[in-house]
């Protein structure tokens, strides 16, 4: 196996794999340490008519889908679970200030866009070597 060089392509897809996952995953673990979280999210699903319970669908998707990506294990499949995660959040929270600019002149849906972008980025590229299961 060839040595990795620091400007290797895998560098990058665990740079990728690191900043996502990391981001997401105290994500999931605020929603599991503060239950306020989870409850605001099963809010946020009863106002548009869906199960409350889907809530815990975003936990499993941001703790699971994000040591998918952090480990390198079913990276791919973990950035769909992600995006698909990401989406309904937009859809549910951001969707009403989606041309908004934040006070500090910001787009409204950056964060959630560049997490989404960084997740398909994911699934295009795969995990790379540096991972328990490259993909």
């Amino acid at each position: 196996m060839p040595s990795l060089r620091l400007d290797s392509p895998d560098i990058g897809r665990l740079l990728l794999r690191l900043s996502l996952g990391l981001a997401l995953l105290i994500h999931g673990l605020t929603k599991l340490i503060l239950p306020a979280q989870l409850i605001a999210v099963a809010g946020l699903l009863q106002d548009v008519g869906l199960p409350t319970v889907l809530a815990y669908a975003t936990l499993i998707a941001e703790i699971g889908g994000s040591l998918m990506i952090l480990l390198g294990w079913r990276a791919r499949l973990g950035g769909i679970v992600v995006a698909i995660d990401i989406g309904f959040a937009v859809a549910l929270a951001y969707l009403p200030r989606a041309l908004d600019l934040t006070p500090e002149g910001g787009w409204a849906l950056e964060l959630p866009a560049i997490l989404f972008a960084v997740a398909m980025t994911i699934v295009a590229l795969g995990s790379g070597r540096i991972a328990l299961r490259p993909d």
